[in-house]
């Protein structure tokens, strides 16, 4: 009982476990108590009395996990989104506004814009297709979770990536549509496909007026992206 955080949690205990392929097993019931609740408004069980149902029949279904590697070596495994920019600087620095619930996230991310960042970095990424999705974790004999394309640590973008480097405002890799029961950051993701849905904007790209409608549209995930 909790939101998406609470899960994150303990998807990091489980999945560093050298059982890790036992725990990849486990069906999980997620009851959305939460600020956010991405997961199950993606699962369509955003309703608490539709999240009990489903598990009083035990209904389940696959979730892909995203592993990233932090400039100190941390490995943290994501089942929902992977933010920079933008997004990451709200949810952070609204959790101050937690008594207000969903809300908070409107007021970080309207802070934040007033007040807008951009950060410098390059964007390395693989495009998808039917010959490099990853296989289900438990298709594969690893000893931790498997990684189909490992981040490349060359300099050198490898061949068939594509690279995007300069002021970024906002970042999100995405792994469901909804990261909470207002924000469709992704329509079209598949939490099941084995891929990531990548969103990007570059500060060059737009101004404060174009945010302000862009989050405006992503309430209901009718925003398009060049």
């Amino acid at each position: 009982v909790s939101g998406d955080g609470l899960l994150h949690e303990v998807l990091q205990g489980l999945l560093d476990r050298n059982s890790w392929r036992d725990a990849s097993r486990l069906p999980f019931a997620l009851l959305p108590a939460g600020s956010g609740n991405g997961l199950t408004k993606s699962f369509d069980s955003e309703k608490l009395e539709v999240s009990v149902y489903n598990l009083i029949k035990g209904y389940s279904q696959p979730l892909d996990i995203m592993s990233l590697l932090t400039k100190d070596k941390e490995r943290i495994y994501c089942h929902l989104a992977m933010f920079w920019g933008l997004l990451a600087d709200a949810d952070i620095e609204s959790d101050r506004y937690r008594w207000v619930g969903p809300a908070r996230f409107t007021v970080g991310a309207i802070v934040r814009m007033v007040n807008l960042r951009s950060y410098r970095g390059i964007l390395r990424y693989l495009p998808a297709n039917e010959s490099n999705l990853s296989p289900p974790a438990n298709e594969a004999e690893t000893e931790r979770p498997p990684h189909r394309h490992p981040a490349p640590e060359s300099r050198v973008c490898p061949e068939g990536w594509t690279e995007v480097e300069g002021e970024f405002v906002l970042f999100c890799a995405a792994n469901a549509r909804w990261i909470a029961t207002d924000v469709c950051i992704a329509p079209k993701a598949n939490h099941q496909d084995g891929s990531m849905d990548l969103v990007w904007i570059e500060r060059s790209a737009v101004t404060k007026t174009d945010l302000v409608k862009l989050m405006l549209q992503v309430e209901t995930g009718k925003h398009e992206f060049d």
